[in-house]
């Protein structure tokens, strides 16, 4: 049987992506996230994609790597105008679990709300996490659901691959 990654992480360009996938696979480390250029693979645990393969709708058939995954995390920035996505877009490989993650809430210029609205249009029901990675609190909803969905054992939490 080949292999299945267990998370896809997609977004727009500065959504926050490469640091949320740093803040719960390697808390506390000082690993300088730099710009994703393509698909990065993390052991077999997540693939963070270019923010590209979103804004751009000929690098949208990357989700076709979406069979190989068994949840798709979209990270909206609560800073930023949510990207046109069209809707159902995520939803095209049935049986994925698909999570909402609303990022850079601690940001003076968080509008959280335009953020949940951005992803309702994109048709995604929930469940939506509100999170910041230099907030570790915010970050342990989101922890619990992967690790509860069997999907990502987070650093720090004592459960092993």
């Amino acid at each position: 049987m080949p292999k299945r990654w267990k998370c896809l992480l997609a977004g727009p360009p500065e959504a926050g992506k490469s640091t949320l996938c740093a803040a719960l696979l390697e808390p506390g480390s000082e690993r300088r996230v730099i710009k994703t250029q393509s698909p990065v693979f993390h052991k077999d645990l997540m693939v963070d994609l270019p923010g590209e393969y979103i804004t751009y709708p000929q690098r949208r058939t990357a989700f076709l790597v979406a069979e190989d995954v068994r949840a798709i995390l979209y990270v909206q920035s609560a800073t930023a105008e949510p990207a046109h996505v069209p809707p159902g877009l995520l939803q095209t490989v049935p049986n994925l679990l698909i999570a909402g993650i609303i990022s850079k809430t601690d940001h003076p210029d968080a509008d959280i709300p335009r953020a949940e609205r951005g992803l309702e249009r994109m048709g995604l029901r929930g469940p939506f996490f509100t999170v910041s990675a230099f907030r570790p609190e915010t970050l342990e909803p989101l922890r619990r659901w992967l690790e509860e969905n069997d999907l990502v054992p987070c650093a720090g939490t004592g459960k092993g691959a």
